[in-house]
């Protein structure tokens, strides 16, 4: 007869049981010849704790007689049944809980190094394809609705969100979403995300400063940067913020990026996510998605930036004097899913840009309501799809800046200032080269409804 006794691999983390036979059989194969005999177990559904259905009994494999069922010496009959635990992100089996009269056992995943890896991949593989067998079709409703493979009802999408002029809130419109595998999700939202890249730099890639009472002009976007001494703050000055101005264009930029193992971002197209997402689902499903699931578009707003109210989209309500309109931006914003060419721009090969658009003439920070004086603001964009719109890494947010009405009181479009090596501010052209001195074409300054 017989015998044996339990050890435990410290190695790997899993327990596995050796047989003293005359045969002299491996671990793994006495664990297959464990697996052979095993019969009438119960498998978990998701989370420790949580039997249900039984599994089907598995075919052996092979030739020759079989042995008894590998169990512990002296603890009598094989396990009653087990408790499978797998990762909520990956699905995968992490642990599995043999539940026996004498206590629990616990066997736990090992390392791909390890030479068990195989049988137990093998035989977790064939738990997930006997869970799915014994499924009754309620469960899998539910589990086709989470994953999304049921289309949600026609009259549930493109919603409209709310009025852009209404709505002094953080979440002011209503987005459309959808859930992807945990696997796929898993992937895209750790891998990719998107930037704004904004014009703050010399293109040799020294940072704008500003020089005293002189702001430096930076480009499209922001439009500048400058020493804010906010009203009736007496001498107090905020250095070096950005500034935008309803007189000069505003033309921003936005960059889908990837982080490499390393920890690097490199360029990514929107084409490597689309595909990832595409993939979840057969032609027949995938082809009756709309123009928003099969693209990356990319929906902008302006919030605020700072203070109590940080994250409050600015709207109408947010001024003491109305703002013709009721308008933030020329031309006029509307809500996301309406098609506006000026708000919602595909990514194309892996780049968006808002352009052509200037800021309400009345929206400065001296027209700000009592509750966000002095608060800067920040445009935001967020995609449209449903598969991304809720990963926080598809909704990106722009540097803080102050709103104004005009900005030649303070920057010429041609004056620019940098840090030098010594720590003097030095004027430079838009390419960083020094220049002796910096002849403007700025108006004298004089006091605006900025």
């Amino acid at each position: 007869m017989p015998t044996s006794t339990a050890t435990s691999n410290a190695a790997n983390g899993a327990t596995t049981t050796t047989t003293a036979t005359g045969g002299g059989l491996s671990q793994a194969g006495q664990a297959a010849q464990a697996r052979q005999t095993t019969q009438g177990t119960q498998a978990a559904e998701g989370q420790e704790g949580n039997t249900n259905a039984a599994l089907v009994p598995a075919t052996a494999q092979g030739g020759g007689a079989q042995s008894q069922a590998v169990v512990p010496a002296g603890r009598g009959a094989k396990p009653k049944n087990y408790t499978v635990t797998t990762n909520p992100s990956t699905g995968q089996v992490i642990k599995i809980t043999f539940h026996q009269a004498c206590g629990d056992k616990v066997v736990k995943r090992p390392p791909m190094s390890d030479p068990t890896f195989l049988l137990w991949n093998f035989a977790t593989t064939q738990y997930t394809l006997a869970r799915r067998g014994v499924r009754d079709r309620a469960l899998v409703t539910k589990m086709h609705d989470m994953l999304n493979i049921a289309r949600p009802m026609a009259a549930a999408r493109r919603s409209n969100g709310v009025a852009a002029a209404d709505a002094d809130s953080s979440d002011p419109f209503v987005w459309e979403t959808a859930e992807m595998q945990l696997s796929t999700k898993d992937i895209i939202s750790t891998t990719y995300h998107l930037a704004f890249v904004e014009d703050i730099k010399t293109t040799d890639g020294r940072l704008f400063v500003a020089n005293g009472k002189r702001a430096s002009h930076c480009g499209t976007f922001p439009h500048m940067i400058e020493n804010h001494r906010p009203r009736g703050a007496g001498k107090q000055v905020v250095s070096n913020v950005y500034v935008v101005g309803a007189s000069h264009m505003l033309s921003a930029k936005v960059q889908l990026l990837k982080t490499l193992e390393n920890g690097t971002h490199v360029p990514a197209t929107e084409t490597e996510v689309l595909d990832k997402i595409k993939a979840q689902f057969n032609p027949g499903v995938w082809s009756k998605y709309g123009h928003y699931e099969h693209r990356i578009t990319l929906y902008l707003w302006m919030e605020i930036a700072e203070g109590a109210y940080e994250g409050t989209r600015v709207s109408s309500s947010c001024f003491k004097a109305a703002l013709p309109g009721n308008a933030i931006f020329r031309p006029q914003e509307s809500p996301p899913y309406k098609g506006n060419p000026a708000f919602e721009k595909e990514l194309q090969g892996g780049w968006a840009k808002f352009d052509k658009l200037h800021i309400n003439q009345k929206l400065t920070t001296a027209n700000f309501d009592k509750k966000y004086k002095d608060c800067r603001v920040r445009l935001v964009v967020t995609a449209l799809n449903p598969f991304l719109n809720p990963l926080v890494n598809f909704t990106a947010r722009s540097v803080p800046f102050y709103p104004k009405a005009v900005l030649h009181n303070s920057s010429s479009s041609n004056e620019h200032y940098v840090e030098g090596p010594d720590g003097a501010i030095i004027a430079v052209n838009r390419a960083g080269n020094p220049i002796e001195t910096f002849v403007g074409t700025a108006a004298p300054r004089r006091r605006t409804g900025a």
